[in-house]
């Protein structure tokens, strides 16, 4: 029997999605997989359930740098992925193994010609071109940005993220024929309450929407953050604050199309969890995920982010479709949401090994 494999992750903060994909990985291949990790947010609160031998976690904290070489060199991992470069205990550890471990980088911040970013560019030629030669990003617009840190295309890989798989396809499946029947008449958002959601627009946009015309859908809202105290009162709104993820499937049962309307997203993986649960949408032009996961007019609409009128524009199209449009739109999502799945990410992060 092979000897399975090794993967270390130096994490930041654990998400759902993630340890769905390791907890697939471990599942269907022969690789046991070690994440440092930092704690859990406060503002969103996720539980997770550890009760796989074959993942193991460690706190970030617990570690110095000679610590976590140490820990690393006693480990032997075949793949160290490395999550970004700002913690720079995890990249000095990737530096000190350089040619005796595989490492690949990760980051999800999409090209956007910040004053910040140029400066990364030559940066970068001292800090990070030396040291990484592997990179893993999400998509198109982290594609663009590791082109201009100086990164080769051949050195690139897309794909990085993918949401909890089987569970968002299994909404779709259960849903569909109710919603082919009677297509839920209510706008879903699910998010941090910030002014980077670009929750406000999405309200002042619903509420306009009501007072312009008669209209019957609702806006779902889930999620909680620092704009709780301006939550607007409002009959055809409601808030259910912060939901664990294993509750949401009432909600996409409920609902119809999704919002998000951030003012910007580095990537947005519940843009994918939405997708191929079956929701249309109505996504900022500024989130990056939308790039892989909307068609415009087809399993939804890009509205220019920060305009709560670009919102209402779409927002006032949405009400005026058939239930055979909404319905059709709905199939369109979840064929766009399969185009990264858990074998995708699983081959993609293998391949670094026989490389």
């Amino acid at each position: 029997m092979n000897q399975r494999k090794k993967i270390l992750f130096l994490y930041f903060e654990l998400a759902g999605y993630f340890t769905a994909c390791i907890e697939h990985l471990v599942s269907k291949h022969a690789v046991e997989i070690h994440v440092v990790r930092y704690p859990v947010n406060s503002v969103a609160p996720f539980q997770f359930d550890n009760g796989n031998d074959l993942i193991r976690y460690y706190e970030r904290s617990e570690f110095s740098q000679e610590q976590l070489i140490q820990f690393c060199r006693e480990l032997n991992p075949d793949l160290i992925v490395c999550n970004g470069w700002s913690d720079t205990l995890y990249v000095e550890t990737c530096k000190h193994f350089k040619n005796q471990i595989p490492y690949v980088l990760t980051f999800d911040n999409p090209w956007r010609n910040t004053f910040k970013q140029n400066i990364a560019r030559f940066v970068s030629r001292l800090f990070l071109l030396p040291h990484f030669n592997q990179v893993w990003v999400p998509g198109e617009a982290q594609f663009q940005y590791a082109l201009r840190l100086g990164f080769k295309e051949s050195q690139i890989k897309r794909g990085l993220y993918c949401c909890d798989y089987n569970l968002f396809s299994s909404y779709y499946h259960e849903n569909k024929e109710l919603k082919k029947r009677n297509f839920p008449k209510r706008f879903l958002f699910l998010g941090r309450y910030t002014k980077l959601k670009g929750v406000q627009e999405l309200w002042d946009a619903f509420m306009a929407l009501h007072k312009n015309t008669d209209c019957e859908w609702e806006l779902w809202s889930i999620g909680k953050g620092d704009l709780d105290s301006k939550f607007p009162i409002h009959p055809k709104i409601k808030n259910f604050g912060f939901v664990q993820p294993s509750e949401l499937g009432h909600f996409i049962k409920e609902c119809g199309v999704f919002m998000m309307p951030s003012q910007y997203e580095h990537w947005g993986v519940v843009l994918h969890e939405m997708t191929l649960a079956g929701l249309p949408v109505i996504c900022s032009d500024t989130t990056s995920a939308a790039d892989t996961f909307v068609e415009h007019g087809q399993n939804g609409f890009l509205h220019k982010a920060c305009s709560s009128d670009s919102i209402l524009q779409y927002m006032s199209q949405i009400t005026k479709l058939s239930n055979e449009e909404l319905w059709e739109m709905s199939k369109q999502s979840n064929t766009i949401g399969q185009r990264i799945n858990f074998e995708t990410w699983s081959e993609d992060l293998l391949n670094y090994i026989s490389r």
